[in-house]
């Protein structure tokens, strides 16, 4: 703990604690200057809240102060590595942007889109305006799982879900994970020690990501490195707050990371896991809501494709059909393709016969939705 200045120090004393203060300084300082670098949607939701973004505290400049001094006495590659960690941390500041809880209309979009995940959207909603009572409404949620056969568009919506936060989305695929170390960091000690991928959604101006392990019963969980074994701590907020890459060895406050895992068997998780977990069992679309699908999907193409302008506006309603027949997260790629096969027509329209799946497997199974 850094001691307060009182009257009658000694100098070398009083000199220390005016370095303490002027490193609190340059945080403070710095720190506006990364929280203006956030989306669009965070500077609405600045600009609705009519005062500058909300900051909270990442790291402690004493402790930084102690590991450069640390790093200073490793091995030169080592050296190199953890080095230039830190001084980006240090350059971006202690004090970084926290996400805004947003306002109930500002879920409009997610509902329109997404009305198959709307009970998740609905608990949002409600945590956004629980936090929106608060003096400063900054925004924390529980961390979310949601489970569901593959297809559902879940790692889309959670990107979404981000763009609507106005905060940096950190995908991990839960397949990828070797070992406890690909999340938390490995000993810079080892000639492969690296910082880990939370590590790296941290290195941010904004300290409340939204972290998406995708398909997380992919994961390896046993053995003496289970991939999953950091999260235990991490998805507590308690003991978040204090959590320390093994690579760089500086606590930071990771509480304020927004978890949404997604799996298809929940079953296959360990239970102490999934109790730490809201858990929201996604089911298909129905037909109905397929047409909403269907819309999101070319209202997107039409915002994001420049060819999209020689072709006439909107899908005919036998066109949406068939495509009501595709799961949500092909339906992107089929509209694409069905879109050049009507270049190769040259036609300016779409037809029923431009929908084609690569694969029947790509067409929802037939549950006989209404």
């Amino acid at each position: 703990m850094t001691p307060t200045t009182t009257s009658g120090r000694r100098p070398r004393a009083a000199n220390a604690d005016l370095a303490a203060q002027m490193r609190r300084l340059h945080a403070l300082m710095s720190a506006p200057a990364a929280a203006y670098l956030g989306s669009a949607t965070d500077a609405a939701s600045t600009a609705q809240e009519g005062s500058h973004p909300p900051r909270r505290q990442l790291f402690d400049l004493d402790e930084l102060a102690q590991r450069k001094r640390w790093a200073d006495r490793l091995p030169t590659d080592s050296q190199k590595v953890v080095r230039a960690q830190l001084d980006l941390a240090e350059k971006l500041g202690a004090w970084r942007r926290v996400a805004i809880a947003p306002s109930s209309g500002d879920f409009a979009d997610l509902k329109r889109d997404f009305p198959h995940f709307r009970t998740v959207t609905a608990a949002l909603e409600r945590r956004a305006l629980l936090c929106r009572r608060a003096p400063e409404p900054v925004h924390c949620m529980p961390p979310l799982l949601l489970t569901g056969p593959p297809g559902l568009g879940k790692s889309v919506y959670v990107n979404a879900l981000a763009q609507l936060l106005g905060v940096p989305h950190h995908e991990i695929d839960g397949a990828t994970l070797t070992a406890g170390f690909s999340l938390s960091g490995l000993d810079i000690g080892y000639a492969s020690g690296r910082p880990g991928q939370l590590w790296d959604a941290l290195q941010n101006e904004c300290m409340s990501p939204c972290v998406t392990l995708d398909e997380i019963d992919k994961a390896p969980n046993e053995g003496a490195y289970p991939a999953l074994g950091c999260l235990y701590s991490l998805l507590e907020m308690h003991s978040a707050r204090r959590f320390r890459d093994a690579a760089m060895g500086l606590t930071v406050d990771a509480s304020w990371i927004s978890w949404i895992a997604t799996c298809n068997h929940p079953d296959a998780l360990d239970s102490a896991l999934l109790s730490r977990f809201e858990v929201f069992d996604i089911a298909l679309p129905s037909t109905g809501e397929m047409a909403a699908v269907v819309d999101s999907v070319q209202r997107g193409l039409a915002a994001t494709a420049n060819w999209m302008g020689s072709f006439e506006p909107g899908l005919r309603e036998n066109v949406v059909a068939a495509l009501c027949a595709m799961t949500p997260r092909v339906v992107r790629r089929v509209l694409e393709d069905a879109y050049a096969r009507a270049a190769a027509a040259d036609r300016d329209y779409l037809v029923p016969e431009d929908i084609r799946p690569k694969d029947s497997r790509l067409a929802r199974p037939p549950i006989g939705f209404i």
